[in-house]
């Protein structure tokens, strides 16, 4: 059937969707949520899959969501041919899953491509990551799973013996050891591509802190190239199409709060091996905040993201930190490049628990790699610590600066003056020691205050775990986005205490 298309000014930002009337709907034996193709006769090759919904015309158009209209490249009032379509194979193979069957790699396939091809609706989707969670998955089919989410987009392929990588679990304000890792293994020859993702929860990612220096976004041909001038780059891997199927189950299980361990190994190590990693090595943070909050479950994810790596063709390994409190003083785009840019220049001030889990961490990534292909240190932290403090660090994180677009010469003044004037402090009510400061509220006052859409906003820690307090004494500065902001900030302060002092 032909009918005229009506273009409706939004973006749906996954799978299309078409809307009709309860007429139309009905000569075509059609329900919400039912599959239509729609082609353009024009060019029979502009052709998508789309979820139908029903809207109030009385007349029979059908109305196309912008990035539907986008892809049939069609103008406002031209026809377009629309047929009802059936559910695709893969919705059996979830319901199979639902009945507890273990998959077979050709069903876990068959789904991952529907869902990257948007034939999928979320209700399916949430299905299968419902059965995952209450059910689980064996290794052989997280196996699968990681390998489809990767192979189902963008992979890379390096011509080299060694590709590191490093992943954190998160849960940690501020934690920025992604620059420094990346900046001290590439000064070693060793290649490190790091693929890095933006904030979704927290006041910032390490590509928003990364794209403080330079751009962040490219494509894989420039990538290639930014990689062989420097062994290295920190680029956001949301500009390519790297593992483009667990974007798409991140938004259907972020409001379910489901998280099965099975999605988080396959998340992880998916990003890494589209990378063409060969070594990657995981921080797990440890604490009352952390999605990890004992020793155990920390190191059953071990085994298991041991066991799948390795049938990947890569070789992992853990390091568990201590995820109790900020890592870094700053918390917000701004201030963790400041932190950032300390730590690797050596400067006085800079924040030695950034350094020390920097050290930590690449330490564990270059041992995993072999120390023996590294003279005279009798461990990575030594090696690491060797790169920073000769300078090789500095002018290698200058040199992936410059290679993706920035300014090498960048200083911490420059930074500085970036940041927001519409500051206030924190000041202390009560003299002893601080023993805690609340990660969650710590991130929740960083992102009110503007964080990191405005990149300037954040929260700066003066005191730190183990400090001693004087009444009065100032123990961070708020910088926020706007007075109204400010205001919000207080009141978030007055509701939920930030440090704890005894």
């Amino acid at each position: 059937m032909k009918v005229r298309a009506h273009c409706l000014p939004l973006y749906t930002g996954g799978p299309s969707i078409v809307v009709v009337n309860e007429d139309l709907a009905a000569e075509l034996d059609l329900h919400p949520m039912d599959r239509v193709s729609v082609t353009n006769p024009q060019d029979p090759t502009k052709c998508i899959v789309a979820h139908l919904n029903f809207w109030y015309q009385t007349e029979p158009v059908l109305g196309l969501f912008n990035d539907t209209f986008e892809k049939l490249e069609i103008k406002e009032g031209d026809e377009v041919s629309i047929l009802p379509v059936p559910k695709p194979h893969s919705v059996t193979h979830i319901r199979d899953k639902m009945n507890r069957q273990v998959l077979t790699e050709h069903q876990v396939f068959e789904i991952i491509e529907d869902l990257v091809a948007n034939k999928l609706t979320d209700t399916e989707i949430a299905a299968f990551i419902t059965s995952i969670y209450i059910q689980g998955s064996s290794l052989d089919e997280a196996y699968y799973l990681t390998k489809a989410i990767a192979e189902t987009g963008d992979t890379f392929k390096f011509d080299t013996e060694i590709v590191a990588d490093k992943h954190c679990s998160g849960s940690v304000p501020g934690n920025r050891t992604t620059p420094v890792v990346v900046s001290t293994i590439a000064a070693l020859g060793i290649m490190i591509p790091k693929s890095s993702s933006r904030s979704i929860t927290s006041p910032a990612g390490t590509a928003d802190v990364m794209e403080v220096f330079c751009d962040v976004t490219f494509t894989k041909e420039q990538i290639l190239e930014i990689v062989a001038k420097t062994n290295g780059c920190i680029i956001w891997g949301g500009g390519l199409k790297i593992a483009p199927a667990d974007s798409q189950l991140i938004k259907v299980r972020k409001p379910l709060h489901a998280d099965p361990e099975e999605l988080l190994m396959s998340s992880i190590l998916s990003k890494k091996y589209a990378m063409g990693a060969t070594h990657v090595m995981l921080d797990i943070p440890l604490g009352l905040e952390t999605r990890y909050r004992n020793i155990g479950e920390a190191r059953l994810l071990e085994r298991s993201m041991v066991q799948i790596a390795d049938r990947l063709g890569m070789k992992a390994g853990v390091v568990i930190t201590d995820g109790d409190e900020p890592i870094g003083s700053g918390i917000g785009p701004v201030l963790e490049a400041i932190d950032v840019l300390k730590v690797i220049k050596g400067d006085t001030d800079a924040p030695q628990d950034l350094r020390q889990k920097s050290l930590l961490v690449g330490g564990k990534l270059l041992e995993l790699i072999g120390l023996d292909k590294f003279n005279g240190h009798s461990s990575g932290e030594d090696l690491m610590a060797s790169v920073l403090d000769d300078g090789r660090a500095y002018d290698k994180f200058k040199q992936i600066i410059e290679a993706q677009g920035g300014d090498p010469g960048v200083t911490v003044k420059d930074l500085e003056e970036q940041l927001s004037d519409t500051t206030f402090d924190i000041i202390a009510t009560e003299e002893g020691q601080l023993y805690d400061i609340q990660n969650p509220v710590c991130a929740k006052v960083a992102r009110i205050a503007g964080a990191p859409l405005n990149k300037g906003c954040g929260i700066y820690l003066h005191k730190k775990y183990g400090a001693q307090i004087t009444k009065g004494d100032v123990l961070a500065t708020v910088y926020c986005g706007s007075p109204d902001k400010e205001r919000r900030v207080k009141r978030v302060l007055k509701e939920n205490k930030l440090f704890f002092v005894k």
